[in-house]
């Protein structure tokens, strides 16, 4: 199990930092959003249960050639006080390393959901007295301010803001554009998309892969809402639209039209890339599953007993 140890740290290291730079440079992420997010998602977490796996397997290595096994008898010692004398200082160092990173893991994703549904619920209060329903567009609420604004606050009442310096920057079409963007972030709920690595970003925020999927992910998901607005508006409108408001930032828990990545958005609106081969598609998703079940099997399969 010594070797299964050593397998899951170097899966580890490669998934943090070779692996997410490249995935991030990859210019056929861009054309199939989708496909990218489904890998984006293996290697978070893959990495994540590759760190974590990596010491706990080291650590039980000692007292058995399978792990589950070997939590077992873990907790057997554990129980009866014998850890400290029965497990030597390294197999302990590396099982109290691998708690520590789960129980950062876990709590700050626990944390990040509190935080976030704290914000939204706050922000929905402000809205109900700051904003007014808006008369043009159901869906949406008047927000009485000049900055051109538009972004939508997920959640169990949905909520899309604009704002009166928006309506009057943008024709009906680039409007409606704006709209259909945002919806469809409503629709498909991509801040549960964003969530784990917003959560994985402040856990780790000195680890590359952390910070290089969060800015991918946030870059991939307004590139998907994008190709849900496009199936109802022109994609050069939305293209003018997204240029015009510039870099609008959210409020804390929402998405905002152009937060990310701009120039790369509008020039994939004007200029659409040739799509991702089925093939190619299917070659991502099949390397993805791989990906997620090295770490998974290692934990249950003694591949070096």
């Amino acid at each position: 199990m010594a070797q299964t140890s050593i397998m899951l740290a170097v899966l580890a290291v490669l998934l943090a930092w070779p692996v997410p730079v490249l995935l991030a440079r990859a210019r056929w992420a861009g054309r199939d959003p989708l496909t990218a997010l489904v890998l984006w998602q293996s290697i978070g977490l893959s990495g994540g249960l590759a760190m974590i796996g990596a010491g706990l397997v080291y650590a039980v290595s000692g007292i058995s050639t399978r792990f589950p096994d070997g939590l077992g008898r873990l907790a057997d010692m554990i129980w009866h006080g014998r850890l400290l004398t029965d497990l030597g200082p390294l197999r302990l160092i590396a099982l109290a390393i691998a708690l520590i990173l789960a129980l950062r893991l876990l709590s700050v994703l626990i944390l990040s959901v509190v935080q976030t549904v704290r914000h939204r619920r706050r922000h929905r209060q402000l809205l109900d007295i700051l904003s007014r329903p808006s008369v043009d567009h159901p869906e949406a609420r008047l927000l009485d301010h000049t900055a051109p604004v538009a972004y939508c606050l997920p959640g169990p009442r949905n909520t899309m803001v604009l704002s009166a310096g928006i309506i009057d920057l943008l024709s009906k079409p680039e409007l409606e554009a704006v709209i259909a963007h945002e919806r469809a972030h409503l629709e498909w709920r991509h801040d549960l998309v964003i969530l784990p690595f917003v959560s994985w970003h402040r856990a780790l925020p000195w680890l590359r892969a952390a910070t290089v999927a969060h800015q991918s992910i946030s870059t991939l998901v307004e590139m998907l809402a994008d190709d849900t607005a496009i199936r109802t508006v022109r994609p050069e409108v939305l293209a003018s639209a997204i240029a015009l408001v510039g870099r609008s930032e959210p409020p804390a828990g929402g998405f905002a039209l152009a937060s990310t990545a701009t120039e790369l958005r509008i020039q994939r609106l004007t200029s659409p890339p040739r799509r991702l081969a089925a093939w190619n598609r299917a070659v991502v998703v099949l390397g993805a599953l791989a990906l997620l079940a090295v770490p998974t099997v290692s934990l249950i399969v003694p591949f070096f007993p």
